[in-house]
């Protein structure tokens, strides 16, 4: 006999944590020193299509604090052996628009420069895509790219996402107009509702 999986809180704990030394987890008062480096980095903002703004602490609370965990948006700082990298965001989207769905949710990472390239983001995004659809039921994702930023697309496009849309000159970063595309991703049904399926089916 195959032993059974384990309970889904198990599984997915184990899944914040692998081998590799990374994790996903809520910010700390820890982090805000880090996370305003980040928020102030001009050449990272931009690759992000956003502007620095000269933060300080006071405003990165506020940040934070709007995205505060709910059942319609999460914030995930990335840690890597012990220390934070980087950080992910999502929000479900609202549900308004001819393509929008109650389990379709928006991402966004930001990884510092000292830590890309060494598949970091890849890991990451995969331990929040199983938060998402565990936790949230997410069934698309869906996020937007610089479509100048070549090893963003490369990274989107080597876990599953593909190229939906593409809109010119959509937003200005330091005075110059950005196009931007627009990537989604499906996903699969959890297990739960495969289960659930089946029941409904067999009644």
């Amino acid at each position: 006999m195959s032993p059974s999986a384990p309970p889904l809180g198990l599984a997915l704990g184990l899944a914040l944590r692998p081998a590799l030394g990374l994790a996903l987890r809520p910010w700390q008062k820890t982090d805000l020193g880090f996370l305003l480096t980040l928020r102030n980095d001009v050449a990272l903002q931009a690759l992000l299509l956003s502007e620095a703004r000269g933060s300080r602490k006071a405003d990165v609370i506020a940040w934070l604090a709007r995205r505060a965990e709910s059942d319609t948006g999460l914030f995930r700082v990335i840690e890597f052996t012990g220390a934070p990298v980087g950080y992910l965001q999502a929000e479900r989207e609202d549900g308004s628009g001819q393509a929008a769905t109650p389990d379709r949710w928006r991402l966004g990472i930001c990884l510092a420069p000292a830590f890309q390239g060494r598949g970091l983001g890849g890991a990451a995004l995969g331990l929040l895509e199983a938060e998402l659809q565990s936790i949230h039921t997410a069934r698309l994702l869906t996020l937007q790219v610089d479509a100048a930023n070549a090893r963003a697309l490369a990274l989107y496009r080597r876990h599953g996402f593909q190229e939906t849309a593409r809109i010119e000159r959509h937003v200005q970063v330091g005075g110059v107009w950005r196009n931007v595309v627009v990537m989604t991703k499906a996903l699969g049904p959890t297990p739960q509702r495969e289960r659930k399926t089946e029941t409904e089916t067999a009644t």
